[in-house]
């Protein structure tokens, strides 16, 4: 299993303007927080599911900052119940070119995907972390993947055999 940031290709051009013009500085983590029930449910089958968004922010001059927001929920049970949450907010720093002001539509691009793939394997490290520290067992986190999700394959059934009448 793995979460997949999917980039609108159409974007591709802004989002390499900015990665040709920055270098990442520096990661820090702005917020968390990790909550669970006070009694866990009896059933510990565990669905995973993630939200994740990012936002410009105004940095220092020759920088450009991101702020990251991920979450993680982890919940169980028919109906299904939220065993575990997860929330982190990181700010990234670029340092940008000499000269360079990127556009905002580049930004938005790059912080699209880009600067939440670059927070992703802290963000996995803490909330697995977390949750081992509430007491619970769970898998890792799936890896994240930037790109176009797979086009499912076709596959035609084999026609069907025609069967004798036995008699």
């Amino acid at each position: 299993m793995q979460f997949l940031i999917e980039q609108d290709p159409a974007r591709q051009k802004d989002l390499f303007r900015f990665i040709r013009h920055s270098e990442l500085e520096a990661i820090r983590m702005l917020e968390f927080n990790a909550v669970r029930p006070a009694k866990l449910p009896e059933s510990r089958e565990l669905q995973l599911s993630m939200k994740h968004h990012a936002l410009p922010a105004e940095g220092p001059e020759g920088h450009q900052l991101i702020h990251v927001f991920l979450q993680v929920e982890a919940t169980t049970g028919e109906p299904l119940e939220r065993l575990v949450e997860v929330k982190v907010v990181f700010e990234l720093d670029y340092s940008l070119s000499d000269g360079y002001q990127p556009a905002p539509a580049q930004v938005e691009a790059f912080a699209a995907g880009n600067a939440i793939f670059h927070c992703w394997p802290f963000f996995r490290e803490f909330a697995q972390n977390a949750m081992q520290r509430m007491g619970l067992t769970v898998p890792s986190l799936p890896m994240l993947a930037l790109g176009k999700r797979p086009k499912m394959a076709r596959v035609k059934a084999p026609p069907a055999k025609p069967t004798r009448k036995r008699g």
